[in-house]
Order: C-alpha cells, then sequence, then structure tokens
C-alpha cells in the first residue's frame, strides 16, 4: 500500500499489469469451474488460500524482494497476488450461505436447482460457463478493469492508511468493505452475464484483495500483539458480510 511517499508511474504501472494478470487469471479459473450457484464455492476458496500463500511465501523472505526490486514486488505483490485473491466474492458467497442457512457443503441442496438452469450458474457469470460466451473484447475489458482496479486499491489504501497513522491496516479495511458494499449492490440490482463478470469479477474482485488483508493480520499478530490481529480478522469477516447484506438491499 501507498504510505503517503511521493507516487512513481513506474509502480502504478507495475501494479496495472500486475492486477491484469490476475484479475485475468481469477477470472478464468472461476469461469472454468462453472458450479452450480448451489454447489460449495470452491473457486474462491482455492484460489484465496493459493494467492494468500504465494503472497506470503514472497513476503518471508526480504533478501528475495530485495533482488527483485520495488518494481517486481508491485507487480507480483500490489498487482497480481492482489488482484487474483478477492475479498468481495468471498463475502458475497458466505453472505448467500448464511441467507440459506448451510455453511456445509451445499452439493445436497443441487436438486433445488435444475441443472443448465440460468439459477444453477455460478454468481460470476450465470450466462457464462467454461468461457464459451466471453468474447476476446470482453477479456481484453476484464484486464484492463482489473489493472485499474488495482491501482485504485493500491492509491486509496495508501492515503486511508497514511491519514490514519496507525499500524492497523485501515487502508485495506476500507477498500475491502467498501468493495463488498459495491458488489452487494450490483447484485441487488440483478446483473448478470457478461456485465456481472466485468464489473463483479473483474473489477471490484480485483479493488478488493484476501491476501494483502491476511498478510496484515499475519504482521500485526507477529509485529504488534494478537488482539488487534484478532480484531482486524473478525471486524473485516462481520463487517463484509453486514456490507453485502446493506448492498443487496440498496440495490
Amino acid at each position: 500500500m501507498a504510505s503517503g511517499r511521493t507516487i512513481d508511474r513506474g509502480e502504478l504501472l507495475a501494479i496495472f499489469i500486475g492486477g491484469a494478470g490476475g484479475a485475468l487469471a481469477r477470472t478464468g479459473a472461476v469461469i472454468a469451474f462453472g458450479a452450480p450457484a448451489r454447489a460449495w464455492p470452491w473457486s474462491i476458496f482455492v484460489i484465496n488460500p493459493t494467492g494468500a500463500f504465494a503472497l506470503g511465501y514472497v513476503a518471508a523472505r526480504p533478501p528475495l524482494r530485495l533482488r527483485r526490486g520495488i518494481y517486481a514486488a508491485a507487480l507480483l505483490d500490489t498487482g497480481c497476488c492482489g488482484a487474483f485473491t478477492t475479498f468481495s466474492t468471498m463475502m458475497l458467497e458466505l453472505s448467500q450461505m448464511l441467507d440459506a442457512g448451510r455453511l456445509g457443503l451445499r452439493s445436497t441442496r443441487r436438486r433445488a436447482s435444475p441443472a443448465g438452469s440460468p439459477r444453477s450458474r455460478s454468481p460470476h457469470g450465470s450466462t457464462v460457463t467454461g468461457g464459451a460466451g466471453v468474447s476476446a473484447p470482453d477479456w481484453n475489458a476484464v484486464g484492463l478493469l482489473g489493472g485499474a482496479a488495482s491501482v485504485a486499491r493500491y492509491l486509496l489504501g495508501g492515503i486511508v492508511t497514511a491519514a490514519g497513522r496507525s499500524s492497523f491496516a485501515l487502508g485495506t479495511l476500507l477498500v475491502n468493505i467498501s468493495g463488498a458494499l459495491a458488489l452487494g449492490v450490483l447484485i441487488g440490482l440483478r446483473v448478470h452475464g457478461t456485465a456481472r463478470v466485468l464489473l463483479g469479477t473483474a473489477t471490484l474482485g480485483a479493488f478488493t484483495t484476501f491476501s494483502t488483508w491476511m498478510l496484515e493480520s499475519d504482521r500485526l499478530g507477529r509485529y504488534e500483539r494478537l488482539r488487534p490481529a484478532t480484531v482486524n480478522v473478525v471486524a473485516s469477516l462481520v463487517a463484509g458480510v453486514a456490507a453485502v447484506a446493506l448492498g443487496r438491499l440498496l440495490g
């Protein structure tokens, strides 16, 4: 996250490129999974830990970060890992599971939604299965929107963190909660198909981040105290689910 220092255009470009790649990879994975809406959302719950592991692996090795330089770190960490993982979509999945009263595997409820019907598809692209409905211009848009959203996340998070003057991860918290609220509004407006992929999965998915949230929580626990780290995790989860629910009402 930016922290009040002079903005480096090269760094922003690296974040944009990494964010575009991360958003494309995540969107492709979500579409490829193509799980029915009532099945367990495997894509997000595989993508997020994978991206968090990758970010943690690099962050735990300062010599590796120094050899790569600031631009490589911006491209891979803030850009690629930040956009590959997503907080807002995970909050949407949790909110929908809570609404239906099922936090276990949802495959037992598949019969309630006939296979092949529009509602049986993942909320990330109800009319797009297996990438068949995504054209080349659409994929270009996913990359551009994901890159732009990653830069916006970096800038907004940096401004909030610098203004707060606290070791607590206020920037990531605000970014994630606002993105979850926006995704809730999108769902409330019943946006479907390619528009859902571009606005929800690509843009808001890249704007919010799971990996950075986990890395900052880990650092709070290591270098501060366990209490603020726990607050960061629990508060983000509760506020994230509540933001999605509020957004759905507003939409």
